[in-house]
Order: structure tokens, then sequence, then C-alpha cells
């Protein structure tokens, strides 16, 4: 059985570090706009990694029924990231808000498959 909690945490350091790279090119290069929305949608998407592991731990733990919905919350996040982007042009750009959105599943697929990877299970 796999620690949700301990995936987590690791996934968060690597996204962390992203952060860390993402706001020293922001503050480094002349390339702004792509760093800021970079971090707006690797955000949303953390955001929506967290809302998504909560869920699992709930269904996990078989306290009943959970009713939710997740899918519609998280499609929000994403869209919001995204109408704040259209909105403050100057500020943001709505590509690196989509791309940064899917490096938090880029992050977590890479993980998932070294952790994977240690343990033995596929080569």
């Amino acid at each position: 059985m796999f620690d949700v909690d301990g995936l987590l945490r690791k996934y968060f350091q690597y996204i962390f570090f992203l952060f860390a790279i993402y706001l020293l090119l922001w503050g480094f290069t002349e390339y702004k706009i792509i760093f800021l929305s970079l971090m707006l949608g690797t955000a949303a998407g953390s955001l929506n990694l967290w809302l998504l592991a909560r869920r699992t731990k709930k269904i996990g733990t078989g306290k009943g029924k959970v009713r939710s919905s997740g899918t519609f919350i998280r499609i929000g996040i994403v869209l919001l990231a995204a109408m704040l982007a259209s909105k403050f042009p100057s500020y943001l750009s709505v590509i690196p808000v989509a791309a940064g959105v899917v490096v938090t599943y880029i992050v977590t697929m890479i993980a998932f498959a070294w952790h994977l990877r240690k343990r033995g299970e596929i080569v």
C-alpha cells in the first residue's frame, strides 16, 4: 500500500524547489511574465493535487460515502487561473499558466515512477 501523505510531502518538496527556481528566474531575467505565469499555474496545479490527495485519503479510510464536486472545483481553479491571466495580460500569460498546471502533474508522474523503481516494481 502507498503512503499518500508521504508521497504528497515528497511531491510538494519537488514543487517548492521548482517554485524557488521560478522565483530566481523571475527576479534575474527579463522574462517576468513567463515565470510569474508559471508560478500561478504551478500554484493552481499544486492546489488541485492537494485536493485530489485529500479526497483519495478520505476514500481510502472508508469513512462512509464521500460526496463532493471535486472535479468541478479542480477545473474551476484552473479556469480561475486562466481568467486571471487573461484579465491581466501585462503581468501574466495564459500559455505559461497552463504549462504550470501541467508541470505539477509531470512532477507527480516522474516522482511516482521513481518511487516505484526504488521499490523494484518497475525496471
